[in-house]
C-alpha cells in the first residue's frame, strides 16, 4: 500500500481463459511465435515433446482465430465490472 503513489487502478474489464463460452478473441498473429518459444522455453515441463507442444499451441491459437477471420486468436470470456 503506497498513499503517496495516487489512486489504485480499476479496471473495468476481466479477460478469463481456458472458458467454455468465450466471446472475445484477440488476434494473436504477430506475438505466436513469441508465446511458443515461451512455452518451449519451460524444458522441464514439457518431457521432450517440443514438436507436438508446437503444434498443439499454433493449433489452438488457429481454431480460436478461424471463426472471426484470424489466422491466430486467443479466446477470452470478457467480465465488465462496475464499481
Amino acid at each position: 500500500y503506497f498513499p503517496e503513489k495516487g489512486e489504485a487502478h480499476q479496471v473495468s474489464q476481466l479477460l478469463l481463459s481456458g472458458t467454455h463460452e468465450p466471446d472475445v478473441v484477440i488476434d494473436v498473429s504477430r506475438t505466436i511465435d513469441t508465446k511458443v518459444k515461451s512455452v518451449l522455453a519451460h524444458a522441464s515441463q514439457i518431457a521432450g515433446d517440443a514438436d507436438g507442444i508446437r503444434d498443439v499451441v499454433y493449433g489452438r491459437a488457429e481454431q480460436a482465430g478461424r471463426p472471426v477471420g484470424l489466422g491466430f486468436g486467443e479466446a477470452f470470456r470478457s467480465v465488465e465490472l462496475s464499481f
